[in-house]
């Protein structure tokens, strides 16, 4: 039986070398999709864009076409903000807000300094120093554990 290594496939979720076992058919089902990935690329490269849209023959409903994302992708997503946002609780109050009005109210760092009465350095030096601390809390690429 075919061996084939995890993380070469999946690498946001083995992050180190993993081999298993595949039958004949799923390892011909893994060259399969190499090769058409391979080819998506060269074309991308070549053509310098993913599709045309004057192409008769091109999936629209299927490309471009919102699609309603899987349960499973729905429930990591909200797994996934739920611990941002739990991770940014845990900061001091001030800069929880500052974070919070930068980032997710979309004000400007010369705004929020004008609205507190201080420097936009400071406010600069304090959104520097929160997401230091959220990223040794939380790897955001794993998402938080």
């Amino acid at each position: 039986m075919p061996t084939i290594n995890l993380k070469e496939h999946y690498p946001t979720t083995y992050t180190e070398d993993f081999f298993a076992e595949v039958s004949e058919e799923i390892h011909q089902l893994f060259i399969d999709f190499k090769h058409q990935e391979d080819a998506f690329l060269r074309q991308v490269s070549r053509y310098h864009a993913y599709h045309s849209l004057d192409d008769p023959t091109f999936p629209v409903e299927q490309c471009v076409l919102f699609q309603k994302p899987a349960l499973v992708d729905s429930v990591e997503q909200r797994h996934s903000a739920m611990s941002i946002y739990e991770a940014i609780l845990s900061l001091p109050p001030k800069q929880a807000k500052r974070c919070y009005d930068h980032y997710y109210q979309g004000f400007k760092l010369s705004d929020i300094a004008q609205k507190e009465g201080v420097t936009a350095g400071s406010v600069s030096e304090c959104i520097k120093s929160a997401l230091s601390t959220l990223r040794e809390r939380c790897n955001f690429f794993n998402f938080c554990d």
